[in-house]
């Protein structure tokens, strides 16, 4: 069944697709335990236990509520963190950090969050920075906030010297590294990263 899905950076604009096409393989380039015959099996599995979840949910929901109670909690819920999730956390990020931090790091960023700190009162006060092979298909970029202030020239990304000495084997997928190089208002030079992994420490 085809369901609208948000997909544009204003939380708000939609796309209508069928939702297990917005699933990902899980790749052995990545997961290096992962045989290829469980990367065949990723896609079909990952629809099987989703289902199966869902249905634990709704039963366990179903058991111990009365839908017309849980369901509004439960729209609640996914307008906070899902609907809403990208001005959410940017408000959060405004309010709490931005004061007084010179830097900030993030992960695992959606490249619509973003778009929309470069567009709002983040841009305008802080250098907001993205890997150049930031991927738009997952939202798990990272990304580094330099305020302009501080650091009043842009500076420079050196996330391909980073990776490069990773190995080609480090399981690190396009978004996870980014790595800027400024100097600051007293001309001293930093060297900024942020990262994001769950390889168990293989890429630290």
């Amino acid at each position: 069944t085809e369901l609208d899905i948000l997909a544009g950076s204003d939380s708000k604009t939609t796309t209508t697709t069928i939702p297990y096409k917005m699933l990902k393989p899980i790749k052995r380039s990545k997961y290096p335990d992962v045989t290829e015959e469980e990367e065949r099996a990723s896609l079909p599995l990952q629809t099987l236990c989703g289902a199966i979840f869902d249905a634990v949910l709704v039963h366990m929901m179903n058991a111990v509520s009365a839908p017309d109670v849980w369901q509004p909690l439960k729209r609640t819920i996914a307008e906070a963190l899902v609907r809403d999730k990208v001005p959410n956390t940017l408000g959060i990020l405004e309010k709490q950090y931005a004061k007084e931090a010179d830097v900030i790091t993030l992960q695992e960023a959606s490249l619509a969050l973003i778009e929309r700190a470069r567009g709002g009162p983040l841009g305008k006060a802080f250098h907001v920075w993205t890997p150049a092979g930031a991927d738009p298909a997952r939202d798990q970029n990272s990304a580094v906030l330099l305020r302009k202030s501080t650091f009043p020239g842009e500076g420079d990304e050196i996330t391909d010297a980073v990776e490069s000495r990773l190995g080609k084997d480090a399981p690190v997928a396009r978004g996870d590294v980014l790595a800027v190089r400024a100097s600051d208002s007293r001309g001293v030079p930093h060297v900024v990263a942020s990262f994001h992994g769950d390889t168990n420490g293989l890429a630290t």
